[in-house]
């Protein structure tokens, strides 16, 4: 299910699509005005270039970039040594089509550059701190943290799964929350969390979300929402404010 609003929404995301889309009109229109000198070379790096291009767009807006950062770094990678040779044809040439040509693909180069940096950085390097105080959400090309493993360790109660390395499921009795407990922490949602359903005590939040902690000990924390709901939430979804 692709959601328009992930693209839309984050000025990084949708700066860089629309600045690879701008440039991409202009190399294929630099190529119809001189449709006759063009080689078939050029239209394949054209075709290569858009599916790169409206494939990113569809992964960003289905929360996909996790599972294809590996295909879209190495699309990228390959696209890239294709179009500086076509760059390095067309932008010296007299013609003025093949110049605009040249020129387009220059503007799409940046930005597949620019997605390498994006798509390629580690979650706490200097590119993603940018991404995100420019308007990017980090979670978007960084895989979440895995639940999961940490079914063993408490902070609160709750009862939850856990692979293990034969592939059974061990299942951990449920643990009571504590119903006058003391919320001592505030802790902001890094990520949006969306409950077990099996798991009557977990609570589903969205990101940036500001919940009451009791403690921060163990790796599933006893919360409390705004709107007064209480239950365990996983602690490496959070940070302490």
């Amino acid at each position: 299910m692709f959601e328009s609003r992930l693209l839309i929404s984050q000025p990084v995301y949708f700066g860089t699509f629309c600045l690879a889309m701008m440039g991409w009109i202009l190399a294929l229109v630099g190529a119809l005005i001189v449709a006759s000198l063009a080689s078939y070379r050029t239209w394949f790096f054209l075709a290569l270039s858009l599916a790169a291009i409206v494939g990113t767009a569809l992964i960003i807006m289905s929360r996909a970039v996790n599972y294809y950062r590996s295909v879209l770094l190495a699309v990228y990678s390959v696209l890239l040594p294709c179009l500086f040779l076509a760059i390095d044809e067309y932008i010296y040439r007299s013609e003025v089509g093949r110049q605009i040509c040249g020129a387009g693909l220059i503007f799409v180069s940046i930005v597949f550059f620019i997605w390498i940096m994006i798509f390629g950085s580690g979650e706490g390097s200097y590119v993603s701190t940018q991404v995100r105080h420019w308007g990017g959400d980090v979670e978007l090309h960084h895989q979440l943290p895995d639940h999961t493993s940490m079914a063993k360790t408490f902070g609160t109660g709750g009862s939850h799964t856990m692979s293990v390395a034969n592939s059974q499921v061990i299942r951990i009795p449920s643990m009571p929350l504590i119903p006058t407990a003391n919320y001592a922490y505030k802790a902001r949602a890094k990520y949006m969390y969306e409950a077990n359903p099996d798991d009557p005590n977990e609570l589903t939040f969205e990101k940036d979300e500001i919940l009451e902690i009791v403690d921060i000990k163990g790796k599933w924390w006893q919360a409390k929402k705004a709107d007064g709901s209480v239950g365990i939430v996983p602690s490496n979804y959070l940070e302490i404010m």
